[in-house]
């Protein structure tokens, strides 16, 4: 047998299996993170490709009405279900769901009006999965978060269309006779690449979510970096005693930068009287003792005299383990016009 015309009914099995496995390996994976609408489009999607497989393979056990427009009908939903599900990720343009919506509708119709005889089904089905195959190369060339996966899928799905329109072309120089089980070259061509779609589909589609939270939460923590950096608060993240965090204004207030600050003990800047309060706290706090959110420190400044600091701490997790996180305000004026105050008094 030519290596070009492989068996139909083979690769509808495939085709049916692959699209089950790529359901349940989505499936297992989103249970940990929830099952938002592109994870329910695309499971939707593959679940009425591989029903729709099912029915175009027993075409000759059960009525044509049931195997050829049923079965067709739910591969055109599929199809464009899937391209949502992809499309969706990271992009709620609502115009993705009525462009697919608008194509499947049209797709059936299509299908239902100008499937007489084999050769013209197979036009009908290759003409109505462009719709689904055209949106899907649209919005992932076009996504706001375009990664080079997204631009593969973009370009594969532009190639891919170009063989349904062969496809097409074939059936319709081959005659009447030429349907969905004809071996011929362009039929293993147009095949194939789905049973690798639907092999690898599940892999794509984690890989391109996972890209999307990534950016997501690369562009937030810019965000909050940013934040954190400009704040006129000093912030400082302690663990082990030490400074495993500092921002550019708690540095500023110890007269020195961020980075001579990390790892560094942070008693070492603390004025003599307070340091053993403060360690004390430090430890208790994250031995989970209930303690006042807030108090009163000195620390040595720059000039090597005390300076007075408002601290109110909470306990996080950095690296794993628990640290606290100290927000730092200078309060010196107003302490040292107290401690005017009550000399005077």
């Amino acid at each position: 047998m030519n290596i070009m015309e492989l068996d139909i009914r083979t690769i509808l099995v495939l085709l049916v299996f692959g699209n089950v496995a790529s359901a349940l390996t989505i499936f297992v994976y989103q249970r940990r993170f929830g099952f938002n609408p592109p994870v329910m489009h695309y499971l939707a999607g593959v679940l009425f490709q591989s029903v729709a497989w099912v029915l175009l393979d027993v075409q000759k056990l059960v009525p044509a009405f049931w195997s050829v427009y049923v079965g067709n009908a739910l591969l055109i939903v599929g199809y464009n279900m899937a391209a949502i599900g992809l499309s969706t990720v990271g992009n709620q343009d609502r115009r993705i769901y009525r462009t697919h919506a608008l194509v499947t509708v049209l797709g059936i119709v299509g299908f239902v009006a100008f499937s007489s005889t084999p050769a013209s089904q197979t036009v009908a089905a290759s003409i109505a999965a462009l719709g689904a195959f055209i949106g899907l190369s649209v919005w992932m060339l076009r996504s706001p978060h375009r990664t080079d996966l997204k631009l593969f899928i973009g370009i594969a799905s532009i190639v891919y269309c170009g063989i349904l329109v062969a496809r097409a072309v074939s059936a319709m120089l081959a005659g009447d006779n030429f349907g969905l089980m004809t071996p011929a070259p362009i039929q293993t061509i147009a095949f194939v690449p789905l049973v690798l779609v639907s092999s690898v589909g599940a892999i794509g589609f984690i890989i391109i979510s996972k890209e999307t939270i990534d950016a997501r939460l690369a562009e937030s923590e810019e965000k909050y970096r940013s934040l954190v950096e400009r704040a006129n608060e000093g912030i400082v993240i302690a663990q082990d005693s030490r400074f495993v965090y500092v921002n550019p204004k708690m540095a500023e207030l110890l007269g020195t930068s961020p980075a001579m600050l990390i790892g560094r003990l942070f008693a070492e800047y603390l004025w003599p009287d307070d340091r053993e309060r403060i360690l004390t706290n430090h430890h208790e706090r994250l031995a989970g003792g209930t303690l006042a959110e807030s108090s009163d420190i000195r620390i040595i400044a720059a000039d090597g005299t005390p300076r007075w600091l408002s601290m109110s701490s909470a306990i996080i997790h950095w690296d794993g383990r628990p640290a606290t996180l100290n927000l730092i305000s200078d309060v010196d004026e107003r302490k040292r016009s107290e401690e005017q105050s009550a000399r005077l008094l």
